[in-house]
């Protein structure tokens, strides 16, 4: 809600002034008084909408995949009554010692693939959104790279230094793109890694198991094997959500935001307020 809020009035407070500006709504042509004041009124209704359904979905998004960590979790009730009857956590932090049959990691072992492949079927429908976003984030590296070439120094002969000493919102457009922006500013980190949760998810689950003192310890060893070959990554086409892959995705954003900054302050440079 707070990211709702902000980012709507950053965006009233950018565009309705020109929206709203003499130029459309005392000009004689009818056409640009109803250009002006439908994409106004447009604009202040669509832009709420717009911010809150892209942070609801983001919640929602996180909301799923914290239930389906949590079915995956229940597995481990069918790993002994102690668990199933307290928690692992609890189990963990008292010491207790377990003894755990063959049969009893059997049970275990299907309940967790179970819900292992119900949370790939979950992921392969919720990975479309990124896949996409990160698609066009690899696409706006051809801009930002060129935009890195011409570096951060004061470009005088740039067109929009003049329309920024003109219109005072157009100064507020451009901090908010520089700051905000989906590709270029902390809506990228916001969208873009919320995947990557998962790697602690798993990291979780695995420190528990291997805190956990089991008197077979071949069971304890099958265990924690068991949670390394299914892990909870992301796996799509090309999305790929393990530790290996952070640096790459990192890289992507760091040369986006970064060349969208050097052009931002090859404007402010020549900007003469």
């Amino acid at each position: 809600m707070l990211l709702t809020f902000s980012l709507v009035l950053f965006g009233w407070s950018t565009y309705l002034p020109g929206f709203f500006h003499e130029h459309y709504l005392t000009n004689s042509e009818g056409k640009y008084v109803a250009f002006g004041l439908g994409h106004g009124f447009i604009w202040i209704l669509i832009l709420p909408i717009f911010f809150g359904s892209l942070f609801a979905t983001l919640l929602i998004m996180f909301v799923v995949q914290e239930l389906a960590y949590c079915g995956m979790f229940s597995s481990f009730t069918c790993l002994h009554g102690s668990i199933a009857q307290s928690s692992l956590h609890t189990v963990v932090t008292a010491g207790k010692e377990l003894t755990i049959t063959r049969d009893d990691f059997s049970k275990f072992q299907q309940s967790y693939l179970t819900e292992w492949e119900r949370n790939k079927k979950i992921q392969s429908v919720g990975a479309v959104p990124f896949m996409i976003f990160w698609f066009l984030e690899f696409c706006l590296m051809a801009w930002s790279l060129w935009s890195l070439q011409l570096g951060f120094k004061a470009d005088f002969e740039d067109e929009r230094v003049l329309r920024l000493e003109t219109h005072w919102n157009l100064v507020v457009r451009l901090t908010f793109f520089m700051v905000h922006s989906l590709w270029f500013g902390a809506g990228a980190l916001i969208v873009g890694f919320l995947p990557f949760g998962v790697n602690f998810y798993g990291f979780r689950m695995r420190q528990l198991c291997r805190e956990l003192i089991i008197k077979d310890e071949s069971v304890k060893e099958d265990l924690i094997a068991l949670l390394r070959a299914h892990d909870l990554n992301f796996t799509v086409w090309f999305f790929r959500t393990a530790p290996c892959w952070l640096p790459f995705y990192i890289l992507i954003v760091s040369v986006n935001i970064v060349g969208h900054s050097a052009g931002a302050a090859r404007v402010f440079g020549a900007f003469d307020p």
